[in-house]
């Protein structure tokens, strides 16, 4: 399995927040407006409050493996989301693409 570290980081020097649903979908959260609304969604939010950002790209990485396992093969992915004319949570970015590490 590929490491995911590379691909992350430059989405992780912007970001304010990762979340994973302990499956396949894995986000990088680009803004607080998003943030505010996955939290509100009861989505569990890793912040630089809770864990200090330099070790984002490990815990992505553990996440996307995890999820290679736990999920079945190819569905994992990493998206950055961030909001859009004012709509929290609707601009999404592919950073992985699902079936990248296969």
């Amino acid at each position: 399995m590929k490491s995911i570290k590379s691909k992350v980081k430059k989405y992780l020097d912007k970001a304010v927040a990762i979340t994973w649903d302990e499956c396949h979908k894995i986000y990088i959260i680009m803004d607080d407006e998003t943030a505010a609304y996955l939290a509100s969604r009861e989505h569990k939010l890793i912040t630089e409050e809770t864990h200090p950002k330099f070790l984002w790209d490990q815990l992505l990485d553990t996440w996307y493996k995890q999820s290679y396992i736990k999920c079945g093969l190819g569905l994992e992915f990493v998206d950055a989301i961030s909001s859009s004319d004012g709509v929290p949570a609707s601009n999404f970015k592919s950073v992985i693409p699902q079936g990248w590490g296969e």
